[in-house]
């Protein structure tokens, strides 16, 4: 949550403050072009966690899902050496293929005027069963750790 207000505040901080003529007034805390690059760099931060968040949760599920055990899920070493062994780069370009591939299927459908619509709400199982399955085997494409 920090990390997503933080850029917007550090913009709106220096933008806010005035400025009188002759340094009369009050000053900015930050220039306006630095209050920008911080906010970018914190976006590009939160942006980087997002992802890893969102591969380590993906991998949780599917762990827990395998064990039936809950504290599996939470095995934080295991999970990074069972995504590790697989790889990080290989994890992603997956995770953003299936969801491309998904995105334009449903983006698809929706474009057909009322059938449509019909369509979707009846293949939205076999989408979810197929994006299941694709994290399923993704995951046991390298043995995982005890």
């Amino acid at each position: 949550m920090v990390l997503t207000v933080l850029p917007f505040l550090m913009y709106l901080m220096p933008v806010s403050a005035t400025v009188t003529p002759a340094g009369s007034g009050p000053e900015p805390l930050l220039s306006p072009e630095l209050a920008i690059f911080a906010a970018l760099a914190i976006f590009v931060i939160f942006i980087v966690a997002a992802i890893i968040i969102g591969i380590l949760s993906t991998f949780a599920a599917v762990r827990f899902s395998r064990t039936g055990k809950m504290r599996e899920a939470f095995r934080i070493r295991a999970l990074l050496s069972h995504i590790g062994r697989i790889g990080w780069i290989r994890c992603f370009i997956a995770l953003l293929v299936m969801g491309i591939v998904i995105t334009i299927a449903e983006f698809t459908l929706m474009l057909i005027p009322i059938l449509g619509l019909i369509l979707l709400f009846l293949l939205t199982p076999a989408f979810i069963i197929f994006s299941a399955r694709y994290v399923a085997l993704l995951y046991e494409s390298a043995p995982a750790p005890a």
